[in-house]
């Protein structure tokens, strides 16, 4: 991906169309959703709500079935997806908003915000912040969750800048997981040397079509700029050691924590920007397919060349068929075995005892170290998800059991 991201041309309108195919394709989210998670539910949002998309898991309240319920157990997470403000869109991030459903459950609106270069700084936070005040007519501020990564987070802290700007209720809670939150910074150490994918030149390029005629030191361009950071409501910031914003993203912790936030760092070792977005290509079920399917054309492949030297040693027709069928089904049962197999329960596995990287519940900041007992035997991508949860059922008072407390 650092190779890619090196040589990937700077024309951001080409790069937008190339990430907006998968949601040009009308069957792409049944098809991702029946391969990937099928614990998990999805539909169209209502343009009143700028459009999007809704998550939800299997026996968990529908965004239709939540305005009736009580109003202690109406609560959602308003999700921002990122992709340097240009890219992306809800098909996209299926591998990431489907798990935080789960997690959560609770319903999720991966919102749809206008993109630069057509539309530049302020339409994108001017879209999240009309989708927020249209959710807040029936979920109540202090059950919603607002989330992002990347860009998005970016957006989300705005979103509440702009909200205390406007006099209006703030979430309960954000989930910030690495947040681009100073598009002013190309020169921090982290931005240099690391084995992230990320190139700061590709990101300047994305910040100056997002910030247009703004600067790039406005608060609700660069919320970690701000003096009204106390505003902000209880946190969880994720960010992997060896992104290239990994310094930008401590000393945004830094400064919540000076601003009088509660802010709790997962600070997962070895991981890249947004390396939760990659859970489910990785260790999901969207990996055991794919690694399923080029078993079966490895096997097939094989099992012909097979089938095709058994007939030049003259050992028949009907014998070579079944020595090639044999070695096609081997080749597919180890790449079977050998898959990492993590299913959607294993993503929650820990629930009951939860364990996080560099947690601070208290505001008094930590990171670094782990704890590998229980739940941190998952990989970090996978652990993320647990921390979300967790950090869920602490902003709406919500018991590990799911019922509302």
């Amino acid at each position: 991906m650092r190779r890619m991201s090196v040589t990937v041309p700077r024309d951001l309108v080409a790069l937008q169309r190339l990430t907006d195919f998968a949601e040009s394709l009308p069957q792409f989210r049944q098809a991702y959703l029946s391969i990937g998670d099928t614990t998990v539910q999805a539909c169209d949002a209502a343009a009143e709500l700028g459009d999007g998309e809704w998550l939800w898991a299997r026996g968990a309240a529908s965004p239709a079935e939540c305005p009736g319920l009580p109003e202690e157990q109406r609560r959602m997470v308003l999700y921002v997806h990122g992709g340097a403000f240009v890219l992306c869109n809800a098909a996209t991030h299926r591998s990431l908003t489907l798990h935080v459903a789960r997690a959560t459950r609770a319903p999720v609106l991966v919102v749809h915000y206008r993109r630069p270069p057509q539309d530049p700084y302020p339409a994108a936070l001017d879209d999240v912040v009309h989708a927020y005040r249209q959710v807040i007519c029936t979920f109540p501020p202090q059950r919603v969750l607002v989330a992002g990564e990347s860009a998005g987070g970016n957006l989300a802290v705005a979103l509440c800048l702009r909200l205390s700007q406007m006099g209006l209720p703030l979430p309960g809670g954000l989930v910030l997981m690495s947040p681009w939150v100073d598009l002013s910074d190309f020169s921090s150490p982290s931005w240099h040397g690391q084995s992230d994918y990320l190139p700061a030149d590709l990101a300047e390029h994305f910040a100056h079509a997002y910030v247009g005629q703004a600067l790039a030191t406005d608060e609700l361009v660069s919320p970690s700029l701000s003096c009204s950071l106390g505003v902000l409501p209880r946190s969880l910031l994720i960010y992997g050691s060896v992104e290239s914003i990994a310094d930008q993203n401590a000393l945004f912790g830094k400064r919540l924590r000076q601003a009088g936030v509660s802010v709790t760092e997962y600070v997962a070792d070895g991981m890249v920007h947004a390396f939760p977005v990659f859970s489910d290509f990785a260790y999901g079920h969207l990996s055991q397919a794919v690694i399923f399917v080029t078993a079966v054309a490895a096997g097939a492949v094989i099992g012909l060349l097979v089938f095709a030297v058994d007939l030049a040693l003259g050992m028949g027709p009907r014998r070579a068929a079944i020595v090639g069928a044999s070695v096609t089904l081997c080749v597919v049962v180890a790449a079977r075995v050998r898959s990492c197999g993590y299913s959607p329960r294993d993503f929650l596995e820990g629930e009951r005892s939860p364990t996080r990287e560099g947690s601070d519940t208290d505001g008094s900041g930590s990171s670094g170290g782990s704890s590998e007992a229980g739940p941190a035997a998952l990989p970090a991508p996978l652990r993320v998800f647990q921390a979300i949860g967790a950090f869920s059922r602490e902003v709406w008072g919500v018991p590990a059991s799911g019922s509302p407390g």
